[in-house]
């Protein structure tokens, strides 16, 4: 069982993107569960082109006993063989947090990946989770806001998260001026995946619901499928696993602005 969670660095960022498409990357292998967090915003369900009736609010008065025909009311499939549970569209009250956390227990105990498409705020929600994160991804596109809003996420990481973290960098083109690599330096985290503008492929997903490691011809389905087998095959949570090691967050720092230099 491994668990991964995906957090794009603001809205249009395209983590719902990524853990649509790894996920089903990943359940081509094993079995994988994906949740999305988003409560009243979520939307991997429309990417995925799935009709989904119940979410995991509905799992929460079973928390920790959990059966198997809870599950059958409650899951949805998807044709590529990926489990998917999906977000509320309303929040009749704030759980506690133990039984959310039982809920999130339970279900990575039934899958061999448990896939979190976590939400930028509703902090309750991430914090259920949080202690059973094996990698947490971050998603950022290269414009300055992104990059500004992913500093400021690994400052406030929890200490015994921040070796699990690693960056995606999103919508890259061969002729950015920025380095990948540098950029991932001078956040601090190991660089895991690079990928590409792909906007056919992408729209096809946004409007249509087909995910774009479907396609044969697409580079951002290809570039995800490299992705998932990295963490099938080198082992989550090892820094093999998330890519290229970089120094520490000051030196990455240091080092950037020396090239700018």
């Amino acid at each position: 069982m491994a668990v991964v969670g995906i957090r794009g660095v603001k809205g249009g960022s395209g983590a719902s993107l990524l853990a649509t498409n790894l996920g089903i990357a990943l359940a081509a292998r094993e079995p994988c569960l994906l949740i999305d967090l988003h409560a009243r915003l979520g939307y991997d369900d429309l990417l995925l082109d799935l009709t989904v009736e119940k979410s995991w609010q509905d799992l929460l008065p079973v928390a920790g006993e959990i059966t198997q025909h809870h599950l059958e009311l409650t899951l949805a499939h998807h044709e590529s063989g990926l489990w998917f549970l999906a977000a509320p569209d309303r929040e009749e009250r704030q759980p506690k947090l133990d039984i959310m956390v039982n809920l999130w227990k339970d279900l990575a105990g039934r899958f061999s990946w448990l896939l979190l498409d976590l939400p930028h705020a509703q902090i309750h929600v991430a914090q259920s989770v949080i202690p059973l994160i094996d990698v947490l991804l971050i998603v950022s596109t290269l414009d300055p806001p992104a990059l500004r809003s992913a500093n400021r996420i690994v400052d406030t990481l929890p200490d015994d998260l921040v070796p699990k973290t690693a960056l995606v960098l999103n919508q890259i083109t061969r002729d950015h001026p920025a380095h990948p690599a540098s950029v991932a330096a001078s956040i601090g985290l190991p660089l895991t995946a690079v990928l590409p503008l792909d906007a056919p492929a992408v729209a096809r997903q946004v409007h249509f619901g087909r995910p774009c490691v479907g396609d044969p011809d697409s580079s951002y389905g290809q570039a995800v499928g490299h992705l998932a087998a990295r963490l099938m095959d080198t082992g989550v949570g090892s820094r093999a696993a998330m890519g290229i090691a970089v120094e520490e967050k000051e030196s990455g720092r240091a080092n950037n602005q020396e090239e700018q230099g």
